[in-house]
């Protein structure tokens, strides 16, 4: 069974691929996408970590997560 935030990373890295957040946009906001995914921060902060960590995307303090 897959976790709940390896499920979220799959959802956001292809929503990437597919160009819903296209290169060098911000993704919605930590707020919104656990709205969204009705998660805990803890849970979308695992998912955007491992984005981070695949090359996806990049976060920039005070602003926030940066498609690269």
């Amino acid at each position: 069974m897959k976790q709940i935030y390896y499920e979220i990373y799959e959802d956001l890295r292809d929503k990437i691929l597919a160009g819903a957040y296209p290169y060098q946009t911000y993704i919605p906001s930590e707020n919104k996408l656990v709205d969204v995914y009705e998660c805990s921060h803890n849970t979308l902060r695992k998912a955007l970590s491992v984005l981070r960590m695949h090359g996806f995307t990049q976060p920039i303090h005070g602003k926030g997560v940066l498609v690269i």
